[in-house]
């Protein structure tokens, strides 16, 4: 066999050789990622440090869309204002009922909690999309669980979404047309001229209200992603705030003016009582359990490396505990 023979077939052994240790090393980091360690010897990335995330054992993910695709349109901020809109939904209504039951102090306590657990509960979600490549609930599930368990997990969201649907058109309808009566007068007068029915007794010009609502509200529902209603976020996250700045204004007018020192005679700051407490979390719990866009928001945010996931979610949960 010549020299040259000997030193390409070497060559080749070694090439081969190199191949098969990358390709038992892929197999190696894929059987790590893949398995499921003992929780308590693991390091955590739920407040991770940039040590912290690069000494963990590595691990794949399966982006989807990809890291730089083009349908990741949405910035941090957007991401933030979407779930804000979102999670500080309706059930924000509610709290007085359980702060007013359980008393300022383990009210207070609650929603920490509630708070906390909420955003661990995004993360794990966002970090079960991005190691299994899904990019919403079904996919997780399925590809965690099974096809049974895909269709189990969508018929509860379709239930929980309608009930949800149903208690918001509720909302809006009883918030919003006494609002704008209020604003166009000549609609009272009109409605009692017309159809001889007065807005403060009947329910009618509040359902007609609804069904116009609805139906200027369909161009919005046809959008194929949570990116092109960004500007609906911002209105909603405006209302918040209006609605923030009237309760301020409604407390500092009844304990400052209109009844000086009713805040110190009538504020309940503890209870005593365990069904007062058992009564308010639930309620406390679910004004922070609309989470069910965070993995379409995960899916459209714009370099979603874990620090700004992590940041949008942390940033989410901050703004609505306050």
């Amino acid at each position: 066999m010549s020299e040259n023979t000997r030193s390409t077939t070497t060559s080749s052994d070694s090439s081969v050789s190199r191949i098969d240790s990358s390709y038992m090393q892929t197999i190696a980091i894929m059987q790590s990622s893949l398995s499921f360690q003992p929780l308590i010897s693991r390091q955590s990335t739920f407040w991770p440090s940039a040590q912290e995330l690069m000494q963990r054992h590595p691990s794949f993910e399966f982006l989807n869309p990809e890291h730089d695709s083009d349908l990741r349109k949405s910035s941090p901020l957007s991401s933030v204002m979407n779930l804000v809109a979102t999670v500080c939904g309706g059930g924000v209504l509610t709290l007085p009922i359980a702060f007013a039951k359980a008393g300022i102090i383990p009210s207070t306590v609650l929603m920490i909690f509630s708070a906390i657990m909420t955003d661990f509960a995004m993360y794990i979600l966002c970090s079960c999309a991005r190691r299994t490549g899904g990019k919403s609930y079904g996919d997780v599930t399925r590809i965690a669980f099974g096809a049974k368990a895909e269709i189990g997990v969508t018929i509860l969201l379709a239930v929980f979404l309608c009930c949800v649907m149903v208690a918001f058109m509720v909302l809006v309808k009883d918030i919003w047309t006494p609002l704008i009566i209020y604003a166009i007068p000549a609609l009272k007068t009109y409605s009692l001229d017309k159809w001889h029915v007065d807005p403060d007794v009947s329910s009618l010009p509040s359902d007609v209200f609804l069904v116009v609502f609805i139906v200027l509200s369909l161009p919005l529902l046809f959008q194929k992603d949570l990116h092109a209603l960004r500007h609906t976020c911002y209105v909603g996250f405006a209302s918040l705030l209006l609605l923030i700045v009237a309760i301020c204004g409604r407390t500092y007018e009844l304990n400052f003016v209109t009844d000086v020192g009713s805040f110190q005679k009538k504020v309940k700051w503890m209870t005593y009582d365990i069904n007062d407490i058992i009564y308010a979390f639930p309620i406390i719990s679910l004004s922070f359990f609309s989470i069910y866009n965070v993995l379409s928001v995960h899916s459209s945010l714009v370099n979603p490396t874990r620090y700004r996931v992590k940041f949008v979610l942390d940033s989410t949960i901050g703004i609505c505990l306050v």
